[in-house]
């Protein structure tokens, strides 16, 4: 038979019937293929075996090995003198038993079963002169090293092997119930929610009281008196400004200018579905953290920057006041002028000035703006509303996302529960 089963069963057989050659190239191991090793060289003093696995401990905790198989292969190893090499990110499994190889896809146990029954093959056995090749190929011959192979040119030496069980012990894997599954859904998207607050600058108001308005007596509660002393002249600066590189750069800004950098960002990132909220490629969430950080920077820098600008013509912006506001201040005065200032027009501006100047000050206007970004992740309810996925291929057609990548945004599988895990 040429399709196959390959299980632990079935791979321990062929190792059973190994008397010269064993080659086994995994993303890792289990307890049972470690255990069928060792008898096997047991029985076989002289049979010359080569391992080549994966050196990543991710590969136990994605179910490829156990934990348990890779400490009874390093004691193995450390017994018999083997010596081991790595392959990172090898995926594909073959076992050479002197003249058959069995090339196998593994299984992921954490996310599903291994196939058990040769009506659902995942392996392909060979005989032949391909055997062989794939000998040399591993550097598996007499005629062949390590070197010159195509896989396994380093060794997984006894330290990597220890560092990986050191970091198992740290994160250890999760003991899955292959009985027991769930559904998963997963996602190249998720929802954000990016926030700027006070970066408005020229719309920034003070509330100014009725009394300094000249209508001292009436009640402050009727009116809504605010004054707004910036316009867009007032908001031009320069500023060291942080490009996508995150070099300064002097450069003359003002509003209108912040307001392009908040927009780029967004038009880079973002694809706004109507009605359902803003989604963004997962992918893209360090760099877009890296441009909002830049963002933030040159809000910071550009709010000083205007501070200090205030600081310069607030002198200049009290005196045209006091001059506006005089007349009816000295007609209605304040109570408090009355008691303890004066009633002369001097004595009153004089006070109407340091009132003023007390309202207007650079803190009162300006504050720091603030950037806040959220995620949130897209249900599967969402993804399977034909409305939410017509939206966001409008959007993204309309963005120029190629046809292929707008293809597999979302995926279905099903995945094994840890033991004593629960269902939702």
């Amino acid at each position: 038979m040429t399709f196959t089963v390959a299980s632990e069963t079935t791979l321990s057989n062929l190792i059973s019937a190994a008397t010269e050659r064993l080659v086994l190239i995994a993303p890792g191991v289990t307890l049972g293929l470690v255990q069928a090793i060792e008898r096997q060289i047991d029985r076989t003093p002289r049979l010359d075996v080569t391992i080549i696995l994966d050196s990543d401990p991710e590969v136990y905790r994605l179910g490829y090995g156990t934990e348990e198989g890779l400490r009874a292969l390093k004691a193995l190893c450390d017994r018999q003198h083997l010596a081991l090499r790595a392959q990172p990110g090898i995926r594909i499994g073959v076992l050479i038993s002197d003249g058959q190889t069995m090339v196998y896809s593994p299984a992921p146990e954490s996310i599903e079963a291994g196939s058990q029954t040769d009506e659902k093959p995942n392996a392909i056995l060979l005989r032949g002169l391909v055997v062989n090749e794939l000998a040399r190929a591993a550097g598996a011959t007499e005629e062949t090293t390590p070197a010159n192979a195509e896989i396994g040119q380093k060794p997984l030496t006894p330290e990597m092997v220890a560092a990986i069980a050191k970091n198992l012990d740290e994160i250890p894997p999760g003991k899955f119930d292959i009985t027991r599954q769930t559904h998963v859904f997963s996602s190249q998207l998720q929802y954000v929610e990016l926030t700027i607050s006070h970066y408005r600058l020229t719309t920034q108001t003070v509330r100014v009281p009725a009394h300094l308005l000249g209508l001292a007596g009436d009640t402050e509660g009727r009116w809504r008196n605010r004054l707004q002393p910036l316009d867009q002249a007032a908001s031009r600066v320069k500023i060291p400004i942080v490009d996508k590189y995150g070099k300064f750069q002097d450069t003359e800004v003002d509003q209108r200018y912040m307001e392009r950098l908040r927009k780029k960002i967004e038009d880079l990132y973002f694809f706004v579905v109507a009605g359902f909220g803003v989604v963004m490629f997962k992918q893209h969430q360090e760099q877009f953290e890296f441009d909002v950080q830049a963002l933030e920077k040159n809000l910071l820098a550009y709010a000083k920057a205007v501070r200090a600008a205030v600081d310069q013509k607030r002198a200049s912006v009290i005196k045209t006041l006091v001059t506006q506001l005089l007349p009816a201040v000295v007609a209605n005065p304040p109570e408090r002028y009355r008691l303890h200032v004066g009633t002369t027009a001097t004595d009153i501006e004089a006070a109407l000035r340091s009132d003023l100047e007390d309202l207007i000050t650079s803190e009162n206007l300006i504050q720091d703006p603030t950037v806040k970004h959220v995620y949130k992740g897209i249900t599967y309810q969402s993804a399977q509303s034909d409305e939410f996925k017509e939206k966001l291929n409008r959007e993204m057609e309309r963005k120029g996302v190629p046809a292929s990548r707008r293809q597999n945004l979302f995926r279905e599988s099903n995945a094994a529960l840890e033991k004593g895990g629960l269902l939702h």
